[in-house]
């Protein structure tokens, strides 16, 4: 999904956060679309750089992801 020189290092310029790494950074995304899927990922990707106690969760009405402009190429 991710192209292999896409690493964590554009993350690299920003420091952990000034909270203590006890308590817990928690995000809650609502809608498991496109948009919600490719956040969640990106979100998941900077907070280990900048916050590693952290949890994004995805919050969604289906338990899988369907691209459709896609399915035609799963017919063929």
């Amino acid at each position: 999904m991710y192209k292999k020189n896409d690493s964590l290092s554009k993350y690299s310029k920003f420091k952990q956060s000034a909270l203590p790494n006890h308590h817990p950074v928690r995000i809650c995304i609502l809608g498991g679309g496109l948009g919600g899927l490719y956040t969640a990922l990106e979100l998941e990707k900077f907070t280990q750089v900048t916050k590693p106690n952290s949890e994004v969760f995805l919050v969604g009405k289906r338990e899988h992801f369907l691209l459709t402009p896609l399915l035609y190429e799963v017919v063929t």
